[in-house]
């Protein structure tokens, strides 16, 4: 609804309302945060909706990978790197360690040439769900 008819406040609120009814629905907040990334070009809420997707059963995989990564382009490099060291240690996949790894290393070197220490703490909060317009 959000992309195909142009109306994403309204594909969102009808994601929210999905959420509500079925919590443990990791797809959910997984494509509240697609269409954050994609169509509204808002990282940090993006972010926040695929890191809620990583915590419901079956979306660790898919959900923190997203959110490591747009963690990391919404400019929260130490909650990325933290994110990437999860996957890095607990996948069970060889090619998400060596993934997991070579952001690490990467983002480390971004951070170290920034002065980054993300001194306002760790950017992973809860979304709100409760489809009012002022959630993120």
């Amino acid at each position: 609804m959000a992309q195909d008819l142009g109306d994403l406040d309204r594909g969102i609120n009808v994601l929210k309302r999905g959420m509500r009814n079925n919590p443990e629905i990791y797809e959910l907040p997984f494509e509240i945060g697609f269409l954050y990334y994609t169509v509204a070009r808002n990282d940090s809420s993006a972010a926040q909706y695929f890191d809620l997707a990583s915590r419901l059963p079956g979306g660790k995989d898919r959900g923190g990978r997203f959110a490591a990564f747009v963690y990391s382009k919404a400019g929260h490099l130490q909650t990325s790197i933290k994110m990437w060291e999860e996957i890095e240690r607990d996948s069970d996949q060889p090619y998400m360690r060596e993934l997991a790894k070579h952001y690490v290393e990467k983002l480390r070197r971004e951070a170290a040439t920034r002065g980054d220490d993300e001194k306002g703490g760790d950017a992973r909060v809860k979304p709100s769900v409760t489809g009012n317009k002022n959630d993120i």
